[in-house]
């Protein structure tokens, strides 16, 4: 069973507590995974907003993923990069199925990582690296490459996938697994 407190303190300890081993480790990259609705996300948040503040990144640039429903009702995942405001609508669901839209996934979700790579920061996150991100190689290529190029903080969907399983065992990242810990609002 893992940690169980309030909402407030149990993310800054569990953020401590993960930098802390982080730094410990020696590695350059972290991975935050856990099921869904555990808190990484939560988490990455918190250790963003710390790292601003007691690192003085300016900003910490990156990609997010994630579920959005619009006015309609129906469901999304979209994506942006932190460098614009604009979300790209990656997929839609159809009858709670994701029809995927490929053409984003090659172009645009790799043109939006390879610039957030390319800015003149040693940091970056990635938030998620899910499911349907593992049917697009040129995109997979591109996050391997930035763990390579950057240091790099990325949510990582908990899931036994190729592609999830050699990120996690490089020597260069050290993963955390929420579902030791447990965020309760």
């Amino acid at each position: 069973m893992g940690i169980m407190l309030g909402y407030n303190e149990s993310v800054n300890k569990i953020r401590n507590e993960v930098l802390h081993r982080f730094k410990q480790s020696g590695k350059k990259n972290l991975i935050i995974t856990g099921s869904r609705g555990i808190g990484k996300t939560t988490l990455l948040n918190a250790i963003l907003k710390h790292l601003k503040f007691s690192e003085n990144y300016d900003e910490i640039f990156g990609i997010i993923t994630k579920l959005d429903t619009d006015d309609s009702g129906c469901k999304k995942i979209i994506l942006s990069s932190t460098t614009n405001d604009h979300w790209h609508t990656m997929a839609v669901f159809e009858n709670g199925k994701p029809n995927i839209n490929a053409d984003a996934w090659n172009m645009i979700a790799v043109s939006c990582l390879k610039e957030v790579v390319a800015l003149d920061s040693e940091l970056i996150f990635i938030d998620e690296i899910g499911f349907v991100e593992l049917g697009f190689e040129l995109y997979l290529n591109e996050i391997a490459r930035a763990f390579t190029k950057k240091r790099v903080i990325a949510v990582l969907r908990k899931m036994d996938s190729d592609f999830h399983i050699e990120l996690k065992l490089r020597d260069d990242v050290y993963v955390i697994d929420m579902d030791d810990y447990r965020i309760r609002r």
